[in-house]
């Protein structure tokens, strides 16, 4: 029923969307982490950051966890002590009711009081500026707004302006919001980033 009232679509039978097994790839990496509080990046596919413990759904070269974006293998003890957690060109994979409800609520409650959320999302609004006047393809503009579609999980139900995303990390708890850039271009897509911290004072 969450598909439904979501969204979200499935490709497999009885309408159940098949989700990862959690694996750790690199325990004396997440061992290490644990030592200053680890530092996560979340839907990393190809792109792997030093100085994080890099997640993703499909098992590629340098990824250290396997794992649903919402269902990370931490124990109780582990949650408390994130510092980070950065995602880049993941949020718009979900549905705005399930990043409200859920996605978002879960990241605030992973981080240590004081952690952030760094997110880099595509810019609609710098997209939606430069498709009307003329000097942004329509083809980029509806790739970067649907996703290439090439793989289950490559397609997008949501899009943000700095605006509207501070709006709903603010709505999960976060205290400050911070836009780092805004209509930078990265190949055929303007994106912007944005960090929203959990205030020392938060519970």
């Amino acid at each position: 029923m969450f598909q439904v009232r979501y969204g979200a679509p499935s490709n497999s039978l009885n309408n159940e969307k098949i989700r990862a097994e959690s694996k750790i790839l690199a325990p004396e990496k997440l061992e290490a982490a644990k030592i200053s509080g680890p530092k996560i990046n979340i839907g990393c596919g190809h792109v792997i950051v030093d100085g994080y413990l890099n997640i993703d759904l499909r098992e590629l070269p340098g990824v250290d966890i396997v794992a649903e974006a919402d269902e990370l293998p931490f124990e109780n003890e582990e949650i408390q002590e994130i510092q980070e957690i950065r995602s880049s060109h993941m949020l718009e994979h979900f549905p705005q009711e399930q990043l409200r409800r859920s996605l978002l609520p879960y990241y605030f409650n992973l981080l240590k009081a004081g952690g952030k959320l760094v997110s880099i999302v595509p810019d609609a609004e710098a997209m939606i500026r430069e498709y009307s006047n003329g000097s942004f393809p329509y083809e980029d503009l509806r790739e970067v707004t649907f996703g290439g579609q090439d793989y289950d999980g490559d397609f997008h139900f949501n899009m943000f302006t700095p605006a509207s995303l501070s709006a709903l990390m603010k709505e999960a708890g976060f205290e400050k919001t911070e836009v780092i850039a805004q209509a930078r271009r990265n190949g055929r897509c303007f994106e912007f980033e944005i960090s929203a911290t959990k205030e020392s004072s938060s519970l």
